[in-house]
């Protein structure tokens, strides 16, 4: 049985998985995109479109086999008692980790951008704080203000570029498909480990007051994603330059700080920001949700809010600690998060779904009991 007893609908599971990927995707994905694939980086866009709406599916199709029971009560019925609570503690750990590197990615954003003179730590523990609070009142909670903030904040972002168009060079997107299907595969992965987050979706299916309609998500997830992450990256590919583009720390806020309109409509990037802020706070706090039920699911607990403030202070901790400066955060994007974030997103549900075919456990998602 599920430790959440609150319940959410599947519009609301859409708008928390594709705000938790995209609010930390839109500021740092586009620099990468562009220091492996240049002016192609929008054909990596493409490309992990395809790959992932792929990804969700088995992804999604995991989750509704078993249902109303998480990644760490399967993974009991598939690994034994033992080894999954070994398996529950690890993804407990992995989500705690990547909440930890949103918290630290968002705290740097804020003092390099917006108040240098801020020590870290305070903008780490004063958003720390308000995320643990919001996971200890529930899932519905943070769910319900995802619902309503995210669609705002990608139609303000829309609609802000869009007076941008008049100052795009689009010749900066020439030459087209001249770097190597290596350099593809390089941009290709960093993307699609951001889109591996989504495997916190497990956790919010059997959450679903309508699990049957969890197959749907995968398309609209993937379509809300991608659409705009491909417009960010075409404006601003065409106008600062692939090159520059994957030096500017933060891409899509310089590039909301060049809106003007008749010299009176400006300064747009402090909304962006007020916005962005707002987002990763909700990402972060699913991310924390995620740890928490797999820890007190391993841990066999009734309820896992106990292990909310003591959490958030090791979490405070961690934001703190697990990156020195903001070049090695972006180094680790760069270089790790790619192949340490997708052994993890791939290679559990790849585990878990394998053991359920050969063990002949759970029920298809049609409702189907596999004999």
């Amino acid at each position: 049985m599920s430790l959440e007893r609150g319940m959410i609908s599947s519009r609301q599971v859409m708008f928390l998985v594709t705000n938790m990927i995209f609010a930390t995707e839109i500021q740092f994905v586009p620099a990468l995109l562009t220091m492996y694939a240049g002016q192609d980086a929008w054909v990596v866009v493409l490309i992990v479109t395809i790959v992932g709406f792929l990804f969700g599916v088995p992804i999604i199709s995991l989750g509704l086999r078993f249902p109303g029971k998480t990644p760490v009560e399967y993974g009991m019925d598939l690994l034994g008692k033992w080894g999954g609570r070994a398996l529950g503690i690890f993804l407990g750990l992995f989500f705690f980790y990547v909440a930890a590197v949103a918290v630290r990615e968002l705290a740097d954003h804020l003092v390099i951008a917006v108040m240098p003179q801020t020590p870290l730590v305070v903008f780490i523990a004063l958003y720390v704080f308000a995320i643990a609070y919001g996971v200890y009142l529930g899932l519905e909670v943070f769910a319900r203000v995802s619902e309503i903030l995210y669609p705002v904040f990608l139609g303000t972002l829309m609609l802000g570029t869009i007076f941008l168009i008049p100052s795009l060079n689009l010749n900066l997107l020439k030459p087209v498909l001249t770097h190597s299907p290596l350099e593809l595969l390089r941009g290709s992965l960093t993307l699609l480990a951001f889109y591996g987050e989504g495997l916190a979706i497990l956790f919010l299916i059997p959450c679903m007051r309508r699990p049957e309609q969890a197959p749907g998500l995968n398309m609209k997830i993937t379509l809300l994603l991608n659409i705009p992450l491909l417009v960010m990256v075409v404006m601003e590919v065409a106008m600062f330059g692939a090159m520059e583009t994957s030096r500017i720390l933060f891409p899509s806020f310089e590039l909301v700080k060049m809106i003007s309109v008749a010299g009176f409509f400006e300064r747009m990037e402090s909304f962006l920001l007020a916005f962005w802020v707002t987002t990763v706070c909700l990402k972060v706090a699913l991310l924390y949700y995620t740890a928490m039920i797999s820890f007190a699911r391993s841990l066999n607990l009734r309820d896992y809010r106990p292990l909310v403030w003591p959490g958030a202070v090791s979490l405070t901790a961690l934001a703190v600690l697990v990156f020195s400066d903001v070049t090695q955060a972006r180094e680790f994007l760069a270089r790790s998060w790619p192949l340490f974030g997708l052994s993890v997103e791939g290679g559990v549900p790849i585990l878990l779904y394998s053991l359920a075919l050969l063990r002949k456990k759970g029920v298809s998602w049609r409702g189907r009991q596999k004999k």
